[in-house]
This record gives C-alpha cells, sequence and structure tokens, in this order.
C-alpha cells in the first residue's frame, strides 16, 4: 500500500506544481526576482512534496514492527524503506517535469500516471514476457521497476546474491533518473523564463482568432446541444478531448488486440494464459486511464470556470446546480461515449477465448472470469456515473483543479482499492481457493459506497450550489434528510398511506 502511494504522489501533488503558475500568469513574476530555474523546481517540490514525505517517514515505524516480532530482519526493512522513498522521488520528479512540459493541467496527470505505470507494471510485466519469449534472464529491463525491485528488496546476500545486486543496481538508477528528471525541469523552466521576460510584445493573429473562436461552424453543428445545454456546449467547444489521452487510449487498445492475437496463435499453453493475463492488466490500464481522464473533464472545468470568474456569470444568468450538474452530464458523455464503447467491448474477447476449442478451462475458473468481466463493466459504468457529480462538487469547492482532482479520487475509486486488498491477500496467502462469495460482497459494497458519493454530491450540487459558489457553509445532511422525508411522504402518498 505505502509502495503503491509512493507510484501515485507524483500525479495527486507535482504534476500541477508549475502549470497552475503558469495558468494563473505568476511564474513570470517569480522570474522577475533573481531566483533561477533550479530555485523554482526545488522549491515548488519541496512545497508540493511535504505532506507525502512526512506520511511516508511516519510509516516507517509501523513497518520496522514485524521486525521487532522476529522472522524479518533488519536489513529487508531498510530495502523496503529506501525502495519506497527512491519511488516517492521518482514519482514526484517525473509530476514536476511533467508540469513544467504539459500544456494543461490533465495533459500532465495522464503523462505522469503513464510514465509511473510503465515503470511499475509495463517495465515489470514486459520484461517477464520478453523473458519468457526469448529465454533470457530480463533483469536489465526489469531492474527499472519499482514492483521488481520491492520483490528483491526481500531476497538476502546468502540467499540470491543476484537479486541482491539486481536491488542495488536498480535504486541507484532510480536516483539518477530522478535527480536528471529534476535537472532537465530546471533546464525547460529556465527557457520559460526567456520566453516570459524577452518575449517582445506581438499582435494577435486574427486568422488564428478566428479559427480558436466560438463563432463558426461549432455553432451551427452543435446548435441542439447549445439550446439545451449551453455549459454542455461551452465545455464542448472550449475542452475537447486532449490529444494524449487519443493517443495513449489507441495504444492501449492496440496492445490488448496485439495481446489477443497472441493468445490465439502462440503455441505453448504457458504463453497462451501469460498473453491472457497481460490482456487483463491491459484492460484494468484503459479502465483507469477512462477514469482518470473523466475526473479531470470534470473537476478541471469547473474548477477553471470558478478561478476565471466564469461560474459566477452562469450563476447571474440563472443557472441552477440541476441545469449545470446536466449539462455537464451531457456534455461528457458525448465526449467519451465512444471510449466507453469500446472498452466495454474489450470484456467479450477473453470469454471468446476460453470457449474455444483446445482451451477447455474448468468451470470454476470461466464462472471466475465471466464474473470478473460483468462486475468490471458495471463498476466502469457505476464508477463514471459517480466521477461526474462528485468531481462537479469538490471541483465547486476546493480550492484548486489538484485539490479537486485528488478529492475526487478519494472519495470515488480509492475506497474500492482498499477494500480489494484483504481480499488479495487472502487469496495469496491463503493454499485453499477462496469462494467466490468475497468478489460478489465487494462488488455489493462497492456500488452501496459509490451510490451514496453520488446521493450527497447531488445533495450538494442540486441545493447548495449557490452556497458553494459563494463561499457560503451549507449543511448536506440536513437536505439530505429532507430529501429521505419528501421521498417517503411521496411514497406513502402513493400507496394511499396517511402522512403525518
Amino acid at each position: 500500500a505505502l509502495l503503491l502511494y509512493a507510484v501515485l504522489s507524483g500525479p495527486i501533488h507535482t504534476s500541477d506544481a508549475i502549470g497552475r503558475e503558469k495558468r494563473e500568469g505568476t511564474l513570470g513574476l517569480l522570474f522577475l526576482t533573481e531566483l533561477r530555474g533550479y530555485d523554482v523546481i526545488l522549491g515548488k517540490l519541496v512545497s508540493h512534496s511535504i505532506r507525502s514525505v512526512f506520511a511516508v517517514i511516519g510509516m516507517i515505524p509501523v513497518l520496522a514492527l514485524p521486525m521487532m516480532l522476529g522472522g524479518i530482519s533488519g536489513g529487508q526493512v531498510t530495502r523496503m524503506v529506501w525502495l519506497v522513498l527512491v519511488t516517492l522521488g521518482v514519482s514526484l520528479s517525473v509530476g514536476m517535469l511533467a508540469s513544467v512540459l504539459a500544456r494543461d493541467f490533465r495533459t500532465s496527470v495522464m503523462a505522469t500516471l503513464l510514465v509511473m505505470g510503465t515503470l511499475t507494471v509495463g517495465l515489470d510485466g514486459g520484461g517477464w514476457v520478453w523473458g519468457k519469449f526469448r529465454g533470457v534472464n530480463a533483469e536489465a529491463i526489469r531492474q527499472y521497476s519499482p514492483l521488481a525491485l520491492f520483490r528483491w528488496s526481500r531476497m538476502e546476500i546468502g540467499q540470491d546474491a543476484q537479486a541482491h545486486e539486481a536491488y542495488r543496481r536498480g535504486t541507484r538508477r532510480l536516483m539518477l533518473g530522478s535527480v536528471l528528471m529534476l535537472g532537465v525541469a530546471s533546464v525547460a523552466v529556465g527557457r520559460v523564463r526567456e520566453e516570459i521576460v524577452n518575449a517582445p510584445v506581438r499582435a494577435a493573429d486574427e486568422a488564428t482568432g478566428r479559427k480558436e473562436g466560438l463563432v463558426g461552424y461549432r455553432q451551427y453543428q452543435w446548435e441542439e446541444m447549445l439550446v439545451r445545454h449551453p455549459y454542455a456546449w461551452l465545455q464542448r467547444v472550449l475542452r475537447p478531448v486532449p490529444g494524449f489521452f487519443l493517443w495513449s487510449f489507441w495504444g492501449l487498445v492496440g496492445l490488448n488486440l496485439l495481446g489477443y492475437a497472441g493468445a490465439l496463435w502462440l503455441t505453448t499453453e504457458t504463453m497462451r494464459l501469460a498473453a491472457l493475463g497481460m490482456n487483463l492488466l491491459l484492460l484494468w490500464g484503459l479502465h483507469l486511464l477512462l477514469k482518470v481522464q473523466v475526473t479531470l473533464a470534470a473537476t478541471r472545468g469547473i474548477a477553471s470556470d470558478r478561478e476565471s470568474g466564469a461560474l459566477e456569470l452562469l450563476v447571474v444568468a440563472g443557472i441552477g446546480g440541476a441545469e449545470l450538474e446536466a449539462s455537464m452530464k451531457a456534455g461528457l458523455i458525448r465526449q467519451y461515449l465512444w471510449a466507453v464503447g469500446v472498452v466495454l467491448f474489450l470484456h467479450f474477447p477473453p470469454l471468446a477465448w476460453m470457449a474455444l476449442p483446445g482451451n477447455n478451462p474448468s468451470g470454476d475458473i470461466f464462472v471466475g472470469m465471466f464474473f470478473g468481466m460483468l462486475y468490471g463493466a458495471m463498476l466502469l459504468l457505476f464508477d463514471l456515473a459517480t466521477l461526474i457529480p462528485v468531481g462537479l462538487r469538490h471541483g465547486l469547492k476546493e480550492p484548486n483543479p489538484q485539490a479537486a482532482f485528488r478529492a475526487t479520487i478519494q472519495r470515488v475509486l480509492v475506497p474500492g482499492w482498499i477494500g480489494m486488498f484483504p481480499i488479495v491477500l487472502l487469496m495469496a496467502g491463503s493454499g485453499t481457493r477462496i469462494s467466490s462469495i468475497w468478489l460478489h460482497l465487494w462488488m455489493f459494497a462497492c456500488v452501496f459506497g459509490l451510490h451514496r458519493a453520488r446521493k450527497r454530491a447531488r445533495v450538494d450540487v442540486t441545493h447548495g450550489f449557490r452556497e458553494i459558489v459563494a463561499g457560503l457553509p451549507f449543511d448536506t445532511d440536513e437536505w439530505e434528510l429532507r430529501d429521505d422525508f419528501r421521498r417517503a411522504a411521496g411514497q406513502s402518498y402513493a400507496s394511499g398511506g396517511k402522512v403525518g
């Protein structure tokens, strides 16, 4: 869990450190002083990562408790803690570099997630598959993966000297990589300084302004949306689907299809199962990529409108919380419906592969795969339906887009991941097969939690929209109780009962 937190610290804490300064136009003010590029990068790194560093350091005594109880050596604890700190430094450095190079917040977060996912899971799994295909040792590839280094950190010198040496090389090179990324970020932000300080004032290009303006073919192409959902039209015009997401999405889809082809045409059963396992991992990556992008779209837009003052104009124009939620939902559905359809379609090939002649899995494996694919598709739809109102709520309440994104992920996605940990530990540590009842209970708990999160978010957005926009306190529990009472009274009246 701590290693996962270290991997995700870059997207959560530092991926918008410089981007926010660029959006607000305050980066140039920093460079009007005597600060250099490395001053800005190191200062932002310290200020945005202090909470994550304290969280990791605070967990070190807990990790040392098994050593006091016996059975775990001090070297194992030291190596694991050092790997978590190194992974934390790499993740924060990747986030800083992405915040300097990316044009907007969404691209920065997606790039940081993609890089850390490739380092953690891609290199480890890809190196394992490459070693199986070629029949060689793939430690040269896997030594850059924190996940592989985490497994090697448990090895003592007397147990596996080769794994111990690979751990030492990998941690040193990851540390060097994080320092190099901070250096590149310092040079890149220094170039931004030269552009800001020394750039001459230029007249706006009229042709570019017309091309990027709101008036044009878009106004007529999406006229129906403009009439029914004005905010959805504004979001569709000003915030289209970013190109980085398109490239990442279709790249993962292509790898997924190649994995299915490998599962069909490989000769040995072990390699076919390995290809199918990589496919399932890529499918989970597509789930996470789509959910993160929808979360960014739901939080980034409304947060930017609040910072720029456009939200106050919407309030003055008479648009309330319910209309705003409906418009955002309509705009995001039109933008990402095709991606949801593609991901849902990719749930069927694994089941079709298991039904082909020659594979013949056992009944328990087929039933487990069926429920896994079914629950995965259901959770994708439930998560997306919950991320939109919850993202809108936190985009209104949190001080900046990064805080809104972090709060939305923690409220919607993190509880399901935490709930999966006991099941995974039981399956990994038990010698007997775990009953599928645990999967059903986990699914029920996730759906109930998503329902509660969505209900509370809609209460906030519907009833407390003007209070939240104005920065006034709003009591969610009171309005939720009123809604429950109205619903119960309506049901009692419809059934002919008396309402006291």
